[in-house]
């Protein structure tokens, strides 16, 4: 394996389009892991490979503390990107390759909605945030979203281990209007509107099924 160190000055700023994309290419195939690490909390996400970016996404974050965070690099010229913020109106940047947009809200962006008419890659992340809310220990989180097209309608999640008796938090994210939302065979959720999600536990094992596709997180508490 080989590390890449990124520069803190390579931190996204808001609500401002920026020259600090990535790209990583290799004469074989290879996994790559972005590690995001500071004193007292890290969080890593898996790389999605160039071939299956998409230009539809929902996002899931988690915001109780400081702002949510999603952010997009584009892989094209002239790329028009749509953000439509959770219960926030639409807006439109324009991008080339390898440039990025990041905006940030005090307000819950889980469920949003980002639109491209070229492949992007999209983040989402957080500052800082108590995983669920009410605890205390906040921590930073960062993860690449896959787009819509590649999400399914059935999910098997796993609880990690140490998690105690109310195992970890999900949240089940709609992309599709009236979507139903099952766990282990029990209906928990309608989801009237795409961008609706349902919070709920993962507790040993559970099956989670929706009649659309679903975008599921599965987070740390």
């Amino acid at each position: 394996f080989a590390v890449v160190q990124l520069s803190l000055s390579d931190q996204l700023a808001s609500g401002t389009v920026e020259n600090k994309g990535f790209k990583v290419t290799s004469s074989a195939a290879i996994s790559g892991y972005y590690l995001s690490r500071r004193q007292a909390t890290t969080d890593m996400s898996y790389l999605i490979d160039g071939e299956r970016l998409g230009t539809n996404y929902v996002v899931a974050g988690y915001q109780n503390i400081y702002e949510d965070q999603m952010s997009v690099q584009a892989t094209q010229d002239n790329t028009v990107v749509t953000f439509t913020p959770k219960d926030g109106a639409p807006f439109q940047v324009t991008l080339n390759a390898g440039q990025t947009y990041m905006h940030t809200a005090r307000s819950q962006l889980t469920g949003s909605s980002i639109l491209a008419d070229k492949p992007i890659a999209v983040f989402s992340g957080n500052r800082c945030t108590n995983v669920p809310t009410g605890v205390t220990a906040c921590d930073h989180l960062v993860e690449q979203m896959p787009s819509i097209d590649q999400l399914s309608s059935s999910y098997l999640l796993a609880q990690t281990p140490r998690t105690g008796t109310n195992g970890n938090v999900m949240r089940v994210v709609a992309t599709a209007d009236n979507t139903e939302v099952r766990v282990n065979g029990t209906l928990v959720a309608t989801l009237s509107n795409k961008g609706d999600f349902y919070e709920g536990r993962v507790k040993d094992g559970i099956q989670v099924d929706a009649t659309k596709p679903v975008l599921v997180a599965q987070y740390l508490i």
